[in-house]
Formats: C-alpha cells, sequence, structure tokens
C-alpha cells in the first residue's frame, strides 16, 4: 500500500524537491532579490517576455526556473541549478549590480519552500500586468500562451509542461496529458474555449485569472 501510495505521488507531482542546504537558498535567495529589484525598477515585464521568447526553452522548463525554483526539473538537481542560475545571469544584467554585489544580500535564513512561495507570488503579480493587456506589450499569442502557462503555475499543483497554439489559433496549455485550459483570441479578447472542438465557452480569461 505504501508503494503505491508513492507512485501515485509521483505520478501527480512528478517532481523531487531539491535539498535546502544553506547554498541552494542562498542561490534562490539572490535571484529573488534581483526579481523584486527590476519589479520595482518596473522592467521585471520585459526581463520575463525576453526570457519566454527563448525558443529553446521548452514550457516546462519556463515553469521550473521561475515558479518551481524549489522543485527539481527531470528529477534532476544539477539541471535544475543550471536554469536557476541561467535566469539570475539574465536578472543580474541591468540590475546595476555585480555578481558578488548581489551575493551579498543572500543571508540563506529562509527555507526552499519560502522562497519558492515568494518567487510565486512576485512573479503572480508580474504576470497578471502582462495578461491583462498583452497587445500593449506586443505579445503574439505564442507568446501569450506561454505567458499563461506560467501564470498558472503559480499554482504549483497546477504547474503547466506544454502551452502551444495550434494551428487553428487555439492555445492549449497542458500539463502532460491533462489539459488544463484551451483560449483563444476572438474580437480582441481571450475567451476560454472547449478543449476537444475548441468553440468559444463564453468565459473570459482575464476575469478567470483576476479571481485565481
Amino acid at each position: 500500500m505504501k508503494i503505491i501510495f508513492v507512485l501515485l505521488s509521483c505520478a501527480i507531482l512528478n517532481v523531487l524537491a531539491t535539498y535546502d542546504t544553506l547554498n541552494n537558498r542562498k542561490t534562490l535567495e539572490i535571484t529573488n532579490f534581483l526579481f523584486r529589484r527590476h519589479k520595482s525598477a518596473n522592467n521585471m515585464c520585459d526581463k520575463i517576455k525576453h526570457v519566454v521568447a527563448r525558443r529553446e526553452l521548452s514550457m516546462e522548463k519556463l515553469t521550473f526556473m521561475f515558479a518551481l525554483p524549489e522543485q527539481d526539473f527531470g528529477r534532476d538537481p544539477d539541471l535544475q541549478r543550471e536554469l536557476e542560475l541561467s535566469l539570475q545571469q539574465w536578472l543580474l544584467e541591468g540590475s546595476g549590480l555585480t555578481a558578488d554585489e548581489a551575493a551579498a544580500f543572500a543571508r540563506g535564513r529562509k527555507g526552499l519552500k519560502c522562497l519558492g512561495e515568494e518567487r510565486r507570488s512576485m512573479l503572480k503579480e508580474v504576470l497578471i500586468n502582462i495578461i491583462m493587456d498583452p497587445r500593449n506589450h506586443n505579445m503574439n499569442f505564442e507568446h501569450t500562451c506561454r505567458i499563461i502557462g506560467l501564470f498558472l503555475s503559480t499554482n504549483p499543483t497546477n504547474y503547466v509542461t506544454s502551452a502551444e497554439v495550434l494551428s487553428d489559433n487555439t492555445c492549449v496549455i497542458s500539463q502532460w496529458a491533462r489539459i488544463l485550459m484551451s483560449c483563444k483570441y476572438v474580437d480582441n479578447l481571450i475567451l476560454f474555449v472547449n478543449n476537444d472542438r475548441h468553440d468559444v465557452t463564453g468565459g473570459s480569461v482575464i476575469s478567470f485569472i483576476n479571481n485565481y
């Protein structure tokens, strides 16, 4: 019975926690500090849009990089650390700080779970600003789809592994084989559509996000 429970847990989460060491705490804390710095300077939206547009980064990698920093991408702590350091390097650019200066703000007193929650809270605020008016942010629908996927991942139980725009211009957002949401632009609005037929169901994605 215990084995079945473990297998079910892995199937649902498919992630393993990164070791809560002082070094890992400081690494996440530095990234969060840089995130907060850019957010205060009102340029975090541009930072996120730049990373989301990178085609070599899968939706799953984006999710673990931004929204699940305390978990392990591919169950590999080395891969997760690589993603974290890549994000940290992108955030260091334009921060006005050197790597050593940013590192000086890390104390390692907060646990990884706390740091992950802190990251998701900040991320959620920034993503809402983009999703509320994606065209004003010069976002094409492919990138908007990935942004919405990142937003859903601020709830770790609904973390997203795929966010693709199909040939009929439907954005399909999934966690592995399970479709979490389908939507498309209709008359300048982002509306929910049926997961199978892709016809409009009438609900506004923005209204949903405002209450998420």
